[in-house]
């Protein structure tokens, strides 16, 4: 549980843990149903890539080999089309809130105007921001539904005017995601873009300073 919680802590935006069980409990069947498989002891029953030792407690060199792992490049993001995602009508500069909570709910009443989401999906979001916060750091934060069926992927985008105390740490740009479960394999390549741009290279100053739905574009493209 203890690992759980420092995974999702780190990287709740973009990973989703479907099962926490005994090493004797995976099989090969079980693991070709995954993307990862996190443990702390060996399993030498698994073959390929998928298995990931970390120690008990993760170290900063666990958490680095993990960001290296996650985030790295996929093969499929020579497909990626942002302006499916992104939305110029969902971009709000300079909005205005206290609280994290205050944001989701002027987000996703926007997004249920714009027919983006339901109320159903808005639940889920609010859920799940209540299991584990989805900060990532470096004044973002990606907060997104549990469950998805809407048929259409977007993103909201809110750049606040100023930083607000998310959880653990200062949250200014949210990026509220929706995304249905059949574009999950299409997702996965643009999440590693977002993420190497605003987090690892600090894309997110340069969306702070000039606030424009058009250069947010070009700068994605140029990743």
């Amino acid at each position: 549980m203890l690992l759980k919680s420092k995974l999702m802590r780190k990287f709740g935006g973009y990973l989703q843990i479907v099962s926490i069980c005994p090493s004797y409990s995976i099989t090969e069947e079980l693991a070709q149903t995954v993307n990862y498989i996190f443990t702390t002891v060996p399993l030498k029953h698994i073959r390929g890539t998928k298995v990931i030792q970390v120690n008990p407690i993760l170290t900063e060199d666990d958490l680095e080999e993990l960001d290296r792992v996650i985030t790295s490049n996929s093969n499929t993001s020579e497909s990626t089309r942002y302006h499916d995602f992104f939305k110029k009508e969902l971009f709000f500069p300079g909005m205005s809130a206290y609280s994290k909570f205050e944001v989701l709910e002027k987000l996703t009443n926007k997004m249920i105007r714009g027919g983006y989401i339901d109320e159903k999906v808005k639940q889920s979001i609010f859920d799940r921001e209540r299991m584990a916060s989805t900060e990532l750091g470096g004044l973002i934060a990606i907060p997104h539904a549990l469950e998805n069926n809407m048929e259409q992927p977007s993103i909201a985008i809110a750049i606040l005017k100023n930083p607000i105390d998310w959880d653990l740490e200062k949250v200014q740009v949210v990026f509220l995601m929706s995304i249905p479960k059949t574009q999950y394999d299409i997702w996965e390549p643009v999440f590693k873009k977002i993420y190497r741009y605003f987090v690892r290279n600090l894309g997110v100053n340069d969306l702070i300073k000039e606030q424009k739905f058009d250069v947010l574009m070009n700068n994605l493209e140029m990743v």
